[in-house]
């Protein structure tokens, strides 16, 4: 009886002894299972991440390399653009100069590449040159200087056609002023030969009636008021101081032709001013503009 009892319990241990170890065995499989299967998960999830990264930075580094390419397409035609604004600007000069007298049309161009280009985001386009200018030149400096000189050529541009709209209102504020004097003294050349005794005075009287002709006659086909100058004003002082200067009734006469000489001066003045500005706006953008070409030369 007692072996039969121990038999009985050495059995029950034998059984429990295994199925301790079937669990612990499925316990660990399961484990080992579990652990292996998040390993292998991380390690996916983190080839596919960094996949994408490296899609992100090859699609990121491909824009930059397309703005950086852009951009520099842009500059030189902004260059292009300066270089041909230089020449018309040139031109306006020379016909200022041989003609001040007038107001001259000046051609200004759109600047259209370089409010482009000051619109670009700053960091976006620093970063495109630290990417893609050569290592051996310094990269802040490029982009500085390539920043400076198209803000530069954009303000220019402003002021230049700023003053020429000043320069304009100024010489046709003082055209008309010149044509109302020269009407004025047309008509008083017209109340001196009414009251003039032509059988007393019949030289002045042929000489002051040319002149209101002349006046007739450029009032409808002179394009220039330098031409009252040439034809009414220098012969009218020459021949009044030479011929009759103690007669008070010219003397009003001389007078009008004298300010509208004074105006016509001023106009010159103006001009030759405008001319002096051009000058010394030109010969600066054209030293921009030399050095811009330089800098896209070495980074592009």
């Amino acid at each position: 009886m007692l072996f039969s009892i121990f038999r009985f319990c050495e059995n029950c241990y034998t059984d429990s002894k295994s199925l301790w170890s079937d669990l612990l065995v499925n316990f660990l499989g399961a484990f080992v299972g579990a652990v292996f299967g998040f390993i292998s998960a991380y390690i996916i999830f983190r080839i596919q991440t960094n996949k994408t990264i490296r899609h992100e930075e090859e699609k990121f580094q491909k824009e930059l390399h397309q703005h950086f390419r852009f951009m520099i397409e842009l500059v030189e035609d902004s260059l292009s653009t300066a270089k041909e604004q230089t020449n018309k600007i040139k031109r306006y000069i020379s016909l200022l100069q041989s003609d001040p007298f007038n107001i001259h049309e000046i051609e200004l161009l759109l600047f259209t590449e370089v409010n482009r280009i000051l619109k670009f985001e700053s960091e976006y386009t620093y970063k495109s040159f630290l990417t893609h200018v050569p290592d051996n030149i310094n990269k802040y400096n490029a982009y500085k200087n390539v920043f400076n000189c198209i803000d530069y050529l954009n303000k220019t541009y402003i002021q230049i056609n700023d003053s020429y709209d000043k320069h304009c209102d100024r010489i046709y504020a003082k055209q008309l002023k010149f044509k109302v004097v020269v009407d004025d003294l047309a008509n008083l050349i017209g109340l001196v030969l009414k009251n003039n005794d032509s059988t007393l005075n019949p030289d002045l009287d042929d000489f002051l009636d040319s002149m209101l002709t002349m006046y007739m006659d450029l009032s409808t086909k002179s394009k220039s008021i330098i031409d009252y100058e040439d034809k009414i004003l220098h012969t009218l002082r020459e021949k009044i101081l030479k011929e009759y200067r103690n007669s008070p009734e010219l003397e009003i006469l001389l007078l009008k032709a004298r300010q509208a000489g004074t105006i016509l001066n001023d106009i010159e003045y103006e001009s030759l001013g405008a001319v002096e500005f051009l000058n010394t706006i030109i010969s600066k953008y054209s030293e921009v503009i030399d050095k811009l070409n330089r800098q896209i030369i070495d980074i592009k």
